[in-house]
C-alpha cells in the first residue's frame, strides 16, 4: 500500500492530536480527583513528546520527499539515499523509544491501580524490568548495528546490506513487539474479571484494557511490512520512499493508539454521572457567558447607531432653523 504525502500528513497531525487531547484528559482527572501525579503519568507524558518528535520526522520527511507518494520497486539506489536512510535511522530509533516508553507507563499504571494484588504486582515490576532491557537493548543494536561506524547504514544499500546486521534487528524487534504487547495487554484482564461488578461494567472494563491490542494490530502490521520487504529484499530491493513511508506510517498509529489506550482507563470519571454533570453545566455556563457576552456587544453596538442617529437629527433640525432665521432676515430686509 503506498501513501500520498496528503494522507501522511493527515495522519501525523490529526491522530498525534487525540493523543495529547487523550494525555491531557488524564491529567485533568487526575486533578480533579485530587490524585497525586505518579511514575506511569510522568512516563505517558514522556511518551508523548517523543510520539511529537517522531511525528516531527514523519511530517519533515514529506517536505524533502522522503516520505509519501509512490514510486515502483527498483533495484537503483537514488542520489538522496543517504538523506533517506538518516531519516529511517532516526525514526527507527525514536520509534523504539516510544514503545518501550509507552509499555513502562502502561506497567507502572497496572501497579498503581492492583496494588493490592501482590503477587500480580511482583510479575509487573518483572515484567517492567524485562520491557526496559528489550527496549534498551534493541535502541543500541539499532545504533549499533553496523558496528561502530554508524555512518555504514547510511552509505549505500550494498554497503550496509554487507557490513551490517539487518535483518535480524529489525524482524526481531517486529516479533518481540508483538508479544511484548500481548503480555502487557493480557495481563490485567483475569483479575478485572474476577472482581465483584456486575457482568456488563466488568465488560466494559476488560474492554478498556483490551484495547490495547489496537495498538498491537498497527505493530503488527508494521512488523509484516518490514519482514516481507525483507525477505522481498532478496530478489529486487522495495523503493526506500515506499518502504520507509509505510513504516512510518505504521509507527505513527501504532504508538498514538498506544498513547490512547494507556489513557483511556484513568478516564473513567469522566463519564460517570456526577462530573458529566458537573462538565455539563460548566459548557452550559460558558456558553450563557459567551452569548451574554455577543448581546451586550450588539447592544452597545445599536446604542451607539441610535445615538449618532441622534446626534444627526439635532445638527439637522439646527441646521433648519439657522436657515429659517437667515430667511426671515433676508424677507425683513426686502420689505
Amino acid at each position: 500500500m503506498a501513501f500520498s504525502v496528503q494522507h501522511v500528513r493527515a495522519i501525523a497531525i490529526t491522530l498525534p492530536i487525540i493523543a495529547t487531547l487523550a494525555v491531557a484528559a488524564r491529567f485533568y482527572v487526575r486533578k480533579l480527583k485530587k490524585a497525586k501525579y505518579g511514575a506511569d503519568d510522568w512516563t505517558i507524558l514522556t511518551s508523548l513528546i517523543l510520539t511529537w518528535a517522531l511525528t516531527g520526522i514523519v511530517l519533515r520527511g514529506t517536505v524533502i520527499g522522503v516520505y509519501g507518494g509512490y514510486h515502483p520497486p527498483t533495484a537503483r539506489v537514488d542520489a538522496g539515499m543517504i538523506v533517506m536512510t538518516k531519516f529511517h535511522f532516526s525514526l527507527w530509533l525514536m520509534a523504539i523509544a516510544c514503545v518501550g516508553m509507552i509499555k513502562i507507563s502502561v506497567l507502572l499504571l497496572y501497579r498503581r491501580v492492583f496494588f493490592a494484588e501482590r503477587i500480580f504486582y511482583i510479575y509487573c515490576t518483572c515484567l517492567c524490568v524485562a520491557v526496559a532491557l528489550w527496549a534498551t537493548g534493541f535502541f543500541f543494536a539499532r545504533v549499533f548495528m553496523c558496528g561502530k561506524d554508524v555512518s555504514l547504514f547510511w552509505k549505500g544499500f550494498a554497503i550496509y546490506k554487507r557490513k551490517c546486521v539487518i535483518y535480524p534487528i529489525s524482524n526481531g524487534f517486529g516479533i518481540s513487539d508483538i508479544i511484548t504487547d500481548a503480555l502487557v495487554v493480557i495481563s490485567p484482564i483475569p483479575i478485572v474479571w474476577r472482581l465483584r461488578l456486575p457482568k456488563l461494567q466488568r465488560a466494559g472494563v476488560v474492554g478498556m484494557f483490551a484495547l490495547g491490542f489496537l495498538s498491537t494490530a498497527a505493530g503488527a502490521a508494521r512488523g509484516y511490512i518490514v519482514l516481507s520487504a525483507n525477505h522481498e529484499a532478496r530478489k529486487i530491493p522495495v523503493h526506500p520512499v515506499v518502504l520507509g513511508t509505510n513504516v512510518a506510517v505504521w509507527s505513527v498509529i501504532e504508538i498514538t493508539m498506544a498513547v490512547i489506550a494507556a489513557c483511556l482507563v484513568t478516564l473513567r470519571p469522566l463519564v460517570s454521572g456526577e462530573h458529566v454533570k458537573v462538565l455539563t453545566r460548566r459548557i452550559k455556563s460558558a456558553i450563557s457567558l459567551l452569548l451574554l457576552r455577543s448581546s451586550s456587544s450588539r447592544l452597545s453596538r445599536d446604542g451607539s447607531t441610535d445615538l449618532r442617529n441622534g446626534e444627526d437629527s439635532d445638527s439637522n433640525q439646527h441646521h433648519d432653523k439657522e436657515q429659517y432665521f437667515e430667511s426671515g432676515s433676508e424677507s425683513s430686509a426686502r420689505v
